[in-house]
């Protein structure tokens, strides 16, 4: 990202938009992992309410965003369903002992809304008519999310050790409503600004459409292979960081909420360093290499024996999540159609969602019978593998098919 393009209204208040949404996102997310531990005492009750917020993910990568987002015609209609529900939630919270069923409904319902919403927006930014490279609008929406998703769990903690559940959730709902005023007078995002839908295209033929988009570009179809792989090993950190936080590094839950928060702070840092005009000239060849630091990442908390060498480690893998995001959300904006670009968009997270569900049903067992140190070890040298078989394949065929753009 580069600073001029704050510097314009447009940019500006959709990014700020975008960081409201992720905070937002981010503080129900919390809220709902603490508040389900509180009321169920079980592991298994935290895991279904994050189910719940993955499976509509599914269903919206299934049968696209921009169709199923169509009723709404504007945009910011969809964070203002978010907010309500988030502030029906809080008072249903205070009024009953519900507790665990209105917060699985609640997160059906955020799963639902926020599938629809991050695609369209992603899709709304890459077709915008403007001369800023995508690459920078890309890397825009990175560093505001990522603040977004730092600045959410802080807050949610800060609410939660202060009110009730009831109370921080609707706040959750307050910032989402912010967000949708911010949203409701940018160009960006106005019906106008989207490539119309052919109206005889249903939900599968689009989504056949669309695959067959993201495989008429090679480079574009190894990389969500990649990303699926790195997305089915990566609970291998959501379940094993915490319990190595306990035992051996004994840092409490406080010294977790640390290392989540250092992973973000690292990706907002390099994103800033590494979309410099030499990085962005060799994107496709960075994306694979980004994956590698974050599996080195994975084996340096491994084979961390203190507290302060995990958050070194997390410093290391989290610098190279940037250019994960704007590698691909620049291929999609450059060489897919506008009119497919949402539904693509929803694609690569019905990938990301479906994997990471299998991935939490894989490692909770193994990370059980395994340790978590192994299971880091193991899941870190298959994401280094990967993006190395990944780099290797794109350099060969820069080789053997030069003019290929």
């Amino acid at each position: 990202m580069r600073p001029t393009l704050l510097r314009q209204p447009p940019y500006r208040g959709f990014y700020g938009a975008i960081a409201v949404i992720y905070a937002a996102t981010g503080m129900f997310r919390l809220e709902l992992v603490w508040i389900l531990l509180r009321a169920t005492g079980s592991a298994v009750g935290v895991a279904l309410g994050l189910v719940a917020l993955e499976l509509p993910v599914l269903v919206v990568g299934w049968l696209g965003p921009e169709r199923l987002g169509r009723g709404a015609r504007r945009i910011p209609v969809l964070p203002v369903y978010m907010a309500a529900s988030l502030v029906a939630a809080g008072l249903a919270l205070h009024a009953s002992g519900w507790t665990a069923p209105v917060l699985v409904a609640l997160a059906l319902l955020q799963g639902w809304w926020d599938g629809l919403l991050i695609p369209l927006l992603q899709s709304r930014l890459m077709s915008f008519a403007h001369a800023a490279p995508r690459t920078h609008r890309s890397a825009g929406f990175e560093v505001s999310s990522r603040l977004g998703m730092i600045a959410g769990p802080v807050l949610a903690g800060l609410l939660l050790a202060s009110t009730s559940p009831a109370l921080a959730v609707a706040a959750a709902g307050a910032l989402m409503a912010l967000s949708a005023e911010l949203l409701a007078k940018n160009p960006m995002v106005h019906p106008e600004a989207a490539a119309p839908l052919h109206p005889e295209e249903a939900g599968l033929r689009q989504l056949a459409g669309s695959v067959a988009a993201v495989r008429a570009r090679p480079w574009l179809s190894l990389a969500l292979m990649v990303r699926g792989l790195s997305n089915f090993l990566w609970p291998a950190f959501t379940i094993g960081i915490p319990l190595l936080v306990l035992s051996p590094w004994h840092a409490g839950p406080a010294g977790y909420g640390v290392l989540r928060a250092l992973w973000g702070i690292a990706t907002v840092g390099a994103t800033l360093v590494l979309t410099a005009p030499l990085i962005l000239a060799r994107l496709q060849s960075a994306y694979f290499v980004s994956w590698a630091v974050s599996g080195i990442g994975f084996l340096a908390l491994a084979a961390s024996p203190t507290y302060g060498f995990a958050v070194a480690a997390t410093l290391v893998g989290g610098m190279g999540s940037p250019l994960i995001h704007v590698a691909l959300d620049s291929e999609i904006g450059e060489h897919i159609p506008p009119a497919q670009q949402g539904h693509v968009f929803a694609l690569q997270r019905l990938v990301m969602s479906a994997l990471t569900l299998v991935g939490l049903a894989v490692m909770g067992p193994v990370v059980a019978s395994l340790g978590a140190g192994r299971v880091l070890v193991d899941s870190g040298l298959l994401m280094v593998a990967a993006a190395a078989v990944g780099l290797a394949w794109h350099l060969r065929q820069r080789l053997v098919q030069p003019a290929v753009p």
